[in-house]
């Protein structure tokens, strides 16, 4: 059965598609070694300029106009469908070397920009097998061509929005959940939580309170602190900042002059271990964190989403009862104290996130693009928007 799986990311907007890659990759090597695959971003191969562009707009977008990314999101119905098919020609011409050259069987999109390219390229003349890994609980019009053979989504949910929305055919789409590491999943993991706790320097007796920003060490993480300082609560604090060394050094300086401890930390990579250690975490809801959080039972407080995506994410996270979301940051520390004094309440939270979270997603991932290694390329007709 040995062929070749090619796995197409991108890093414009964090490294979340690009780590749900690493996973199915990860898992693919271990369950089948003989089959080859190469992970590749795509959008430098189409432009550097672009890729630039587009990453330095997207962040001053979020820095500046949040809300206008959010409006350009959620007008997604109406720009699919007037610039999906454009995108997709153009791209293809850009991309058809690349398959000329990898000659994949199989090609996996873990995210929408080049997914359409390929589904272009299905519908013309390319015998490859073409799937797509939502990294979100939700999608927009982008993710959804003819040309498609199979979707790998987050929740039955979002399967039957696929179903209804695009009259994509069920047997298309399979609810792995997002891929994730599988240091994550119970069978790969140190799972005894006092010995994490104890190798981490955290005290047993005291919830620990995780604050994350992404690998970026986005967001307003030296103002949660701050605000959750000023509880009376017995806590220990532990952030971790990532590649943002501005923020690190920021917090190291006040860490003397808090009065609850904190654990600092910049990058790391040992996040099943932190939070399998932790009671709760605040965070961002991107889509593989909060899986990750998720395969853990780690429930979360939701500050600051993104417009859009993170929007939806959060409402998907709300809805299943394992995060609480803060509509300002005065309300972090009001939710970390509201679930401080009702233990009952946290420990719910957790029970729901354990049921929620899908640790194996990568494994279920992998046996599915295995399968259609084994089947012939079926034509697949262009759903309707």
């Amino acid at each position: 059965m040995p062929g070749k799986v090619l796995l197409v990311t991108e890093t414009i907007a964090g490294h979340g598609h690009l780590r749900a890659a690493e996973a199915i990759q990860q898992a693919l090597q271990l369950v089948a070694p003989e089959v080859e695959t190469k992970l590749v971003t795509t959008m430098p191969l189409v432009s550097s300029a672009l890729e630039k562009t587009v990453r330095k707009l997207y962040m001053n977008t979020l820095k500046v106009a949040p809300k206008m990314w959010g409006w350009a999101y959620e007008s997604e119905r109406v720009t699919s469908v007037l610039f999906k098919e454009a995108l997709a020609r153009t791209v293809a011409l850009k991309l058809e070397e690349l398959v000329e050259a990898e000659k994949p069987d199989v090609v996996v999109c873990t995210h929408a920009f080049s997914l359409g390219a390929f589904a272009f390229m299905k519908r013309k003349k390319a015998t490859f097998t073409l799937g797509a890994a939502i990294t979100d609980f939700d999608l927009n019009g982008f993710w959804v061509h003819g040309g498609v053979d199979f979707y790998l989504v987050s929740n039955e949910q979002l399967k039957q929005k696929i179903i209804r929305r695009f009259d994509v055919e069920a047997y298309k789409i399979y609810v792995t959940g997002i891929p994730i590491d599988l240091k994550f999943a119970p069978l790969f993991r140190q799972r005894d939580r006092a010995a994490v706790r104890k190798r981490l320097g955290i005290d047993e007796q005291q919830p620990f309170l995780l604050i994350t920003g992404g690998g970026s060490g986005y967001g307003p993480l030296e103002q949660v602190v701050q605000l959750l300082d000023a509880l009376e609560d017995e806590f220990v604090l532990g952030v971790i900042t990532g590649q943002n060394t501005e923020l690190y050094l920021k917090l190291l300086d006040e860490k003397p002059r808090l009065r609850h401890p904190l654990r600092l930390y910049g990058y790391v990579d040992n996040m099943e271990d932190f939070m399998l250690a932790a009671d709760l975490l605040i965070s961002k809801p991107g889509g593989l964190s909060a899986s990750e959080a998720l395969a853990s039972g780690l429930p979360l407080i939701i500050m600051q989403p993104i417009p859009g995506q993170e929007e939806r994410n959060s409402r998907f996270l709300v809805q299943q009862r394992v995060a609480l979301k803060a509509e300002t940051m005065e309300e972090v520390a009001d939710l970390v104290r509201h679930l401080l004094h009702r233990p009952g309440l946290l420990q719910m939270m957790r029970e729901a996130a354990a049921r929620a979270g899908k640790p194996y997603a990568s494994l279920q991932a992998a046996g599915i693009i295995l399968d259609y290694l084994a089947l012939p390329v079926l034509e697949t007709p262009m759903p309707s928007n």
